[in-house]
């Protein structure tokens, strides 16, 4: 199978070429400032190097969050219009997800993969290498009782893997001891391997799985939040 995977969500933005027939070509990027052109340019080389058209493709992969709301704008831009112009069925894989798919399957408990959000918050997805229980956006003074909720987990995390200014912070705000794993984000490979992994289980319409995962809530609807029951928009004054 002949697979292209973008990854635009973090700071550990790439993309990667997997073929059969040769080993992964790989291209990280030092994204600054929403530049879309060194996204455009690497994937591009890629193909010319490997003596592709997009057309030649048979899966396209894009990492859909959490993360940069800019990043992810461009990763799902440029992956939808490929797999639009080309006719090439695309999966989305989520950050979190591929960031525990990288923790030690033989560590007994669950692990937390945290991204920065806004001050005082995280992106947080709890699971394992098995799978993502849950992801949310959470305040850390809540971080502690969001990972005792539900049936699953039974106790808090045994690890921590994200950059390190959100490791930091969710260490401080979780009891106990923790393995640390500091990680900027996804890594192209492993969102390659999981978009693989998704498109072979046989989804009936992968292309509907290109939905970015803002877990934020917009100030828009944090302000309404604060509303009054029956509260809205008052209606113009009648000329």
């Amino acid at each position: 199978m002949r697979v292209l995977a973008v990854t635009t969500s973090t700071s550990a933005q790439g993309v990667c070429l997997r073929r059969p027939d040769a080993p992964d070509a790989i291209v990280r990027l030092d994204y600054k400032r929403g530049e879309p052109r060194q996204l455009t340019r690497a994937i591009w080389q890629l193909l010319e190097d490997a003596g592709y058209v997009p057309a030649d493709l048979d899966l396209l992969v894009c990492d859909v969050g959490p993360g940069s709301f800019t990043g992810l704008r461009l990763g799902l831009a440029t992956v939808r219009a490929m797999a639009w112009a080309a006719a090439v069925p695309a999966v989305g894989v989520g950050s979190l997800e591929a960031m525990l798919a990288e923790t030690p399957a033989a560590a007994e408990g669950p692990w937390l993969a945290v991204l920065p959000s806004r001050r005082g918050v995280i992106y947080a997805g709890l699971g394992d290498a098995a799978g993502c229980w849950r992801t949310a956006e959470v305040a850390l003074i809540d971080l502690g009782p969001w990972c005792l909720e539900g049936a699953q987990p039974l106790a808090a995390p045994v690890g921590l893997v994200g950059p390190a200014a959100a490791l930091e912070a969710a260490a401080a705000a979780l009891p106990g001891e923790l393995i640390y794993r500091q990680r900027p984000g996804p890594t192209i490979e492993w969102i390659c391997a999981l978009g693989m992994a998704i498109a072979d289980r046989g989804l009936q319409d992968p292309s509907a799985a290109l939905q970015p995962r803002y877990l934020a809530v917009s100030e828009a609807e944090r302000a309404a939040r604060l509303l009054p029951a029956g509260a809205g928009p008052k209606s113009p004054p009648t000329p």
